[in-house]
Parts: structure tokens; sequence; C-alpha cells
């Protein structure tokens, strides 16, 4: 009786994990998807600062946004918004922060 019980608690227990557990797992973010985030967050903010120069700030971002949602959902990249504006944010500042030492070394 009690080797039936268990029997059924571990097919129990790997149905959970199978079925619950495990595609959460495989959501999750690795390095190679960081890697994969950055770069691919500096070439849209890059291409969205060659594309519209005299644009606002608020329209570059959110056209970077959404140009990156749209990439990430093709790559399959779980990426939540909140995340890409950070990266886009950190991108950017980076970007700003480079030109103006370029432009005191000159």
């Amino acid at each position: 009786m009690i080797d039936m019980i268990l029997f059924l608690l571990i097919i129990t227990l790997s149905a959970i994990f199978m079925f619950v557990i495990g595609p959460i797992l495989g959501k999750l973010i690795n390095k190679n998807d960081i890697n994969k985030i950055r770069m691919v967050i500096r070439r849209v903010v890059f291409f969205v600062e060659q594309t519209l120069p005299n644009g606002g700030s608020d329209e570059k971002k959110l056209l970077a946004l959404n140009y990156a949602c749209k990439i990430f959902e093709h790559l399959e990249v779980p990426v939540s918004t909140e995340m890409l504006e950070v990266f886009i944010e950190s991108e950017i500042y980076s970007m700003n922060n480079n030109n103006s030492i370029k432009q005191t070394r000159l």
C-alpha cells in the first residue's frame, strides 16, 4: 500500500515539475540573453539616433522601445518592458557621456 502511495506521489510531483516548473525555468534569462539584449539595445539606439536626429528624446525612447520589443519577440527572448527601458536609458546615458568626453578632448 505504501509503495502505491509513493509511486503516485512521485508521478504527481514529476507531472507538476514537467508542466509547471519546467516551463518557468525555461523562460529565465541567462548570461547569453543579457549579452543579446545589450547588443540589440545598442544597435537599436544607434539606429534611432541615425534615422531621427532631430526628434524629441521621448519620441526616440518610445521608438527604440517599440523596435526592441519587436526584435526580442522575434528572437523569443523573454524581456519585460521595464527591463528594456532600463537598458535603453543606460545606453543613451553611456552614449551621451561618450560624446561629451570626446567634445571636451577636442
